[in-house]
């Protein structure tokens, strides 16, 4: 089992329909970092066509620095008037830091 499914094995609040993504991210004092574990579909999606290094271009640089939970969905917004097909999807969510028992999964887990 992943470090991340293990963490956030617990109940996951459904709105909508649409369930939330989940990542572990670890981010430096500079928006440079890296998601480390990820799970859902919105999330997933957006890494297979951008990676897990590239959090300005997945909206996640603003991760606190360190360690972080993500938990968010994809919103997408239409384009212009002219060419509302022409838009963008955008990653919305927030991050909290890890529990201590989250900690120490994550220390045991070799990620």
């Amino acid at each position: 089992m992943s470090i991340l499914k293990e963490i956030l094995s617990g109940k996951i609040e459904q709105r909508d329909n649409i369930i939330p993504s989940k990542a572990i991210i670890w981010n430096n004092q500079r928006g440079e970092g890296v998601v480390i574990q990820y799970d859902g579909t919105n999330i997933s999606e957006e890494i297979d066509a951008i990676g897990t290094v590239a959090l300005n271009a997945l909206g996640l640089d603003d991760a606190p620095p360190g360690f972080s939970i993500w938990e968010g969905k994809s919103v997408w917004s239409p384009g212009p008037y002219e060419h509302p097909m022409d838009g963008d999807v955008e990653l919305i969510g927030k991050f909290r830091p890890l529990t201590d028992d989250e900690w120490l999964k994550l220390k045991d887990e070799e990620v």
